[in-house]
């Protein structure tokens, strides 16, 4: 209030000043006290102070609690935007709303921007506390007493509870609305228990904590903070606006302007941002690390320094803690905080790509130096600690992994334990090679499906049990491992990954004495992968080379069934040459050879070969004995010729029959055969048998004008090959699709499409197995669109 003292007037008092005394003394806010000398307005000043000075003890004592007053808030204020939250914040935000939740926990490992994302929520939420929402900082502290005090000494006055704090804070808070954010929790678990009980004597109290592992207490409810959203990183370029739809590219753009202003996102760098922030696991303190260094490397730079080094990403802002001014502080903050056991099991999780408990455990007893240790309890615990996560695989099983950053800094702890590192990378390809052998087996088996979802669960420990046989020149164990490693790749139709693996072991061959099994492991691996690259690139001038020159060493395996995949390649190359003769002599060879060994797999493909001879010297009627022989010799539970290339030959001889018997007159049954074809290869889940089924059906269809069904096949076919890189395919599917619009009416553009398709097969140089069906399907195309002289050609 406002007191003014205002000396009684002389009768002769000036009008105006008669008027502003007036209008003072009509304010409310104002005090109007008239005195007549000094004396009287020493008693009123007296008077009046002492009332003012009553009224302000009296509030002071009624907000008093004995113990110190509450403030409103202390939260700190953010100094840029929260990017890429807005779902995790809606949902944490109902969390925090529901009546069961007063204690949630942000867990997750250090960068995930716990304390931001807690900050942002309690920012939001704010005025639903009435009584304050409170920051507390426990990063300095290393015990429960030290914890209790600093919350505190934050939460009621300064110097108030330092001896008692638990109670005072229980007499602060217990009958206010009131939000505590305990911030970097996992060096103080140990105080879990009084926050616990603080939630018990204070019910209208709410706490979020962040930590880097569960509080584990009742009624504590955890909310695992994911990465940002990650782009689509696969692929060798990426439109701007597609990058910028994740958030973890969102955040490294706006702090790489924040560092060079002339930094910008564009088609020429969008894809190694991309590939930088899915290096990077979609960290946020790791992003901004990087991001901070784009005024030293450029983009792709910057992308090729992180590929080996944890060591780029430093340099962060001064204002930031210790601990997060470079990415390894920020992982070695956690692994500080971990018992020697801890840090043991740590190491011997990084040499995993990913693992099932078992295969953790079976490892972890092949050695010797891991023994008293129990890996079990600690591998629970990293898991709680969010060094660790427990996913789903694809049989719906635990598996355990490792953020890439956080298996890097593992990675870096195991070298450096030399006495742990050998025998753990020695102990984990033992281990991973008897379980490819073992899922080799049951590749050949009715759960076909099932043993290829589990190869491909652990393909990233069979490849790294590959690489470390490869490092130490194990020729055998590579031979012994690349044998279910190709039938993966092959039954998935990755011919690229299966032809890799086969040069990398011919490298390690020729490095070898030149005995005479070498030569023969060498022949036929090095035919494998020649028959590997025509099955996926066609005949190319080099393949063609490469293979008769293997060809001119078949007489000397001495292994019936690699003799008999060499004479079939050796049969492929004659029809594509036109020698039908040299052709046919190979097939009498392969039938004798096939009838010799009584190989069901042998005589249905030698019969197959036979078949289609037949079907180029003589016709169709003559081809069609051998080819339902090839169908009847087929016996799905034989094993499966080891490194086998192509489509799989149930698939190739019901194709093959049902186009046959479309020209022989048998119009039900060539379509029965056809679709069966298509059926197998979907059982199979073999992309490369798909694509030929496809093909095949597409022929059928066009031989009875169903041009939809024409169009339908060579869309589906075109799709397969561009998801497998088979060029021959896709090249043959184009002409499908130009046939297709020929036969709808579509006769220019079709015949251009057609072209293109042509052009294609052309650019795999020599022409592979299907070219005389391009120049058929070419042939009617071009007859349909009226252009005879074309069709005649």
């Amino acid at each position: 209030p406002r007191l003014v003292y205002v000396k009684r007037p002389a009768p002769d008092m000036e009008p105006r000043l008669a008027e502003m005394l007036a209008r003072v003394q009509d304010e409310d806010s104002t005090s109007y006290k008239p005195f007549a000398d000094a004396a009287e307005l020493t008693r009123l000043l007296s008077d009046d102070l002492a009332i003012l000075l009553t009224e302000r003890f009296d509030a002071a004592g009624r907000q008093s609690t004995g113990q110190g007053r509450v403030p409103h808030s202390n939260l700190p204020v953010p100094v840029s935007a929260l990017i890429g939250r807005e779902a995790v914040l809606q949902d944490l935000g109902a969390l925090l709303d529901s009546d069961d939740a007063r204690l949630v926990t942000l867990a997750g490992p250090g960068g995930t921007g716990k304390t931001r994302l807690a900050i942002e929520i309690a920012a939001q939420r704010a005025s639903r506390y009435p009584d304050g929402a409170f920051f507390v900082d426990l990063s300095a502290e290393r015990d429960e007493a030290g914890a209790y005090a600093v919350i505190a000494r934050a939460v009621i006055s300064s110097g108030a509870g330092d001896s008692q704090p638990l109670e005072a804070l229980e007499e602060a808070l217990r009958d206010r609305r009131a939000l505590l954010v305990l911030d970097n929790f996992e060096q103080v678990t140990t105080a879990a228990t009084g926050v616990a009980g603080l939630l018990q004597h204070c019910p209208g109290l709410t706490v979020l904590v962040t930590s880097r592992e569960a509080l584990r207490v009742r009624d504590e409810r955890v909310f695992p903070v994911p990465p940002l959203a990650l782009p689509d990183a696969g692929s060798a370029t990426l439109a701007v606006d597609d990058a910028l739809e994740s958030a973890a590219v969102q955040l490294f753009v706006e702090r790489a302007v924040a560092m060079a202003s002339d930094f910008s996102i564009t088609e020429g760098n969008a894809a190694d941002v991309a590939a930088i922030c899915e290096r990077l696991d979609g960290l946020p303190l790791a992003i901004e690390l990087a991001a901070a260094r784009v005024n030293l490397f450029a983009i792709d730079e910057l992308r090729d320094q992180l590929a080996t080094r944890l060591d780029v990403l430093r340099g962060g802002p001064r204002d930031l803690p210790v601990r997060q001014q470079t990415l390894r502080s920020a992982i070695g903050w956690s692994n500080d905080l971990l018992s020697d056991d801890e840090r043991t099991v740590l190491r011997l999780i990084a040499a995993f790509a990913g693992a099932r408990l078992a295969d953790v455990d079976a490892v972890a007893r092949r050695v010797p130096v891991l023994d008293g240790i129990d890996v079990v309890e600690g591998l629970g615990s990293l898991v709680d600690k969010s060094l660790v996560r427990s996913i789903r695989g694809l049989d719906g099983r635990p598996r355990f992994s490792m953020l890439q950053t956080i298996r890097d800094y593992a990675t870096e702890q195991l070298d450096s334990a030399v006495e742990l590192a050998a025998p753990v990378r020695q102990a984990h390809a033992e281990h991973y090679t008897e379980r490819a052998l073992q899922l080799q087996r049951a590749l050949h088996e009715r759960e076909r499906c099932v043993a290829l979802s589990a190869m491909e669960d652990e393909l990233g420990n069979l490849r790294t049990a590959w690489d470390h046989w490869l490092q130490a020149g194990e020729v055998d164990r590579l031979h012994e491992l690349l044998e279910p490693l190709w039938g993966f790749h092959e039954a998935r139709g990755d011919y690229a990954a299966a032809i890799a693996l086969g040069d990398e072991l011919l490298d390690v061959l020729a490095q070898q004495p030149p005995t005479a099994d070498r030569r023969r492991v060498e022949y036929a691996l090095h035919l494998s992968v020649v028959r590997a690259t025509v099955a996926a690139r066609g005949f190319t001038p080099d393949a063609e080379r490469r293979m008769r020159a293997a060809l001119q060493q078949s007489e000397n395996v001495g292994d019936e069934r690699r003799r008999h995949t060499t004479l079939r390649s050796l049969a492929t190359l004659h029809m594509i040459q036109r020698e039908f003769a040299d052709a046919d002599d190979v097939a009498r060879e392969l039938l004798a050879l096939a009838e010799d060994q009584q190989d069901p797999t042998m005589l249905s493909e030698s019969h197959l070969v036979a078949g289609t001879v037949s079907i180029w010297r003589e016709g169709w009627t003559e081809g069609l004995a051998h080819i339902d022989t090839a169908v009847e010799s087929f016996s799905p539970s034989a094993p499966s010729a080891l490194f086998r290339v192509g489509p799989h030959p149930e698939v190739v001889s019901r194709a093959l029959a049902g186009l046959v018997r479309w020209k022989v007159g048998f119009p039900d049954q060539a379509a029965h055969e056809s679709a069966r074809a298509l059926e197998l290869a979907a059982e199979l889940g073999h992309p490369y048998s798909t694509s030929y089924a496809l093909f095949h059906a597409a022929l059928l269809d066009m031989w009875r004008a169903d041009w939809k069904a024409v169009a339908a096949n060579g869309e589906d076919l075109l799709g397969v090959a561009d998801a497998h890189d088979y060029a021959v395919w896709r090249a043959l599917g184009i002409v499908l699709r130009g046939t297709a619009m020929v036969g709808s009416g579509d006769a220019d553009a079709g015949l251009a499409e057609v072209e293109r398709g042509f052009s294609l097969y052309h650019g795999l140089a020599t022409p592979p197995v299907f070219w005389p069906s391009m120049l058929l399907v070419r042939a009617q195309a071009s007859a349909m669109a009226g252009r005879l002289d074309d069709a005649l050609e």
